[in-house]
């Protein structure tokens, strides 16, 4: 809606050298319109003469908008709201740090090379299949990305040139769209076997590849989720265009590489053939990822592709990310001392040091500083107010809190009426926490004040319990039973030091 759409400026860098900048809007450009934009200029520069255009970008749109009644649409369509029914898997990738509630593009890459021995292995490998390049690659992307998050159902996206008709191929506009590849990475499955069903699901997609993703977004993606992208989080992008030499009188012209500090997705991978070998870059979210976390999953990667090449028949539970080093390290870490775990429960570990040390700092939180025998009490309150609401040892209790001293006193509170606890994110879409509450059949979920408005909106119908609360509660009803109580050692709750007692404390059996 603002102009230009595109932009060109010719910036001297010296007598003999200059920097030739186009900046194009990608609504009216891609890649491969780069590619054509570039090669006529150059055409024009040496003083050939173009082919008169027969048909422009707008003929192309009038098509397409009066394409969308066809049959051959509607089944598209249709074919896309199949594959893409139900609930839809969420990536899981173990991150570095907490996910925005906003998604961040801040983004950066870390580039690597396939060896010549190893792109010669994957080649032959997907000519012994009757799969190509782009499905092997896929579904060891796919694979490996089901290995990170532990999951058996991934989606992918990948980019297609969206130009099936020969008219479209010399004309400059926008035709990409996006793919999204739904598959299921089980352990118990070969990697042939794998590699064969993301064959299917490569063919059929690309035959229902002119129904826009845009679209398809609209029509599955019922509650947005700002901290994501929608439908997928991984992009999954074979560059296969036309990267021939240009050639200019007297000019020497070569690709000047910009640093582009963004990431559409969490992480994408990105591979392109340069001559016997396969270069590869990993886009990778800096908001959730540092720069080494990237680095080993790019060798495991690696290793995961040399696996695999070698052997296609392995299990894909056992197809390794860890290379001759990794595993030298891990059997060194299991042939270490064992230290024999002390028969008790967590909660009771916690109780002994904090008799053994009532006086030393337990937990640091901001401002807040509790120690340990202030900790024990609390959580020992928690524990007795949730036993009036029935919670013992056959019972789950959903815990929704952020990273707070409260989170730790719930925790502690769960654990000592002898009940399990749930940890809920209270970042997570409200659809999934939802699921969560009902698949667990949670018994409550406590939650702290900060998280409270985000309970609201889930749809749970069971009880929800706020910490602050139920902490506030049981500190009037400890200052009612002991009127010589003393101050508090600091400023988190009134009730820390009010009850010197240990008669509330739960020692529940170590079931």
């Amino acid at each position: 809606s603002q102009a230009p759409l595109l932009r060109v400026q010719l910036t001297k860098l010296s007598d003999t050298q200059h920097l030739l900048l186009f900046d194009m809007h990608h609504i009216i450009s891609d890649g491969t319109s780069m590619g054509i934009l570039i090669e006529e200029v150059t055409r024009l520069y040496a003083g050939d003469r173009l082919e008169p255009v027969s048909l422009h970008y707008k003929d192309y749109a009038v098509w397409l908008a009066a394409n969308r009644y066809s049959p051959t649409y509607v089944q598209q369509k249709e074919y896309w709201l199949q594959q893409l029914g139900g609930e839809l898997p969420v990536l899981q990738l173990p991150a570095d740090f907490a996910r925005p509630s906003i998604q961040s593009f801040a983004g950066s890459r870390l580039e690597f090379t396939i060896n010549a021995e190893l792109t010669a292995s994957i080649k032959q490998l997907a000519q012994d299949t009757g799969t190509t390049l782009f499905m092997v690659l896929l579904a060891a992307y796919s694979m490996f990305l089901g290995k990170l998050a532990g999951q058996d159902e991934i989606m992918v996206g990948t980019p297609i040139a969206g130009r099936p008709h020969a008219d479209l191929s010399g004309m400059l506009g926008m035709f990409v769209n996006t793919l999204a590849i739904r598959s299921m990475p089980s352990a118990d499955k070969t990697f042939r076997s794998y590699l064969g069903e993301m064959k299917q699901l490569a063919l059929t997609a690309f035959e229902h590849a002119e129904y826009p993703f845009e679209e398809l977004v609209e029509h599955v993606v019922r509650h947005r989720d700002v901290s994501r992208n929608p439908i997928f989080d991984a992009m999954f992008v074979l560059q296969n265009m036309n990267r021939s030499e240009l050639q200019m009188a007297d000019v020497d012209i070569a690709p000047y590489e910009l640093e582009n500090p963004t990431s559409k997705f969490d992480l994408s991978l990105f591979i392109h053939e340069v001559g016997e070998e396969l270069h590869g870059s990993l886009e990778y979210a800096t908001a959730l990822f540092e720069a080494d976390t990237i680095s080993r999953w790019k060798d495991h990667f690696i290793t995961l592709l040399r696996h695999t090449a070698a052997d296609p028949d392995v299990t894909l539970g056992k197809a390794s990310l860890l290379n001759e080093q990794d595993r030298m390290t891990l059997q060194g870490w299991m042939d270490g001392p064992v230290q024999k775990t002390p028969n008790a429960s967590v909660h009771q570990l916690f109780r002994k040091q904090a008799k053994a040390t009532p006086e030393a700092v337990a937990l640091v939180c901001a401002d807040t500083r509790l120690t340990y025998e202030e900790l024990d009490r609390l959580s020992d309150r928690m524990a007795a107010a949730l036993r009036l609401e029935q919670i013992g040892s056959d019972r789950i209790v959903g815990l929704m809190a952020g990273r707070s001293a409260h989170m730790m006193i719930g925790l502690l509170g769960i654990l000592k009426t002898g009940a399990a606890f749930l940890p809920v994110d209270p970042s997570y879409p409200t659809e999934r926490i939802a699921y969560m509450l009902e698949d667990s059949k949670v018994a409550c979920l406590l939650a702290d004040a900060p998280s409270a408005p985000t309970h609201k909106g889930l749809g749970y119908g069971g009880k929800t319990l706020i910490i602050e609360e139920l902490l506030a509660a049981s500190a009037q009803s400890a200052w009612s039973h002991d009127s010589h109580s003393s101050d508090s050692h600091d400023s988190f709750d009134n009730s820390v030091s009010s009850d010197s007692s240990d008669s509330a404390a739960y020692e529940p059996d170590n079931e």
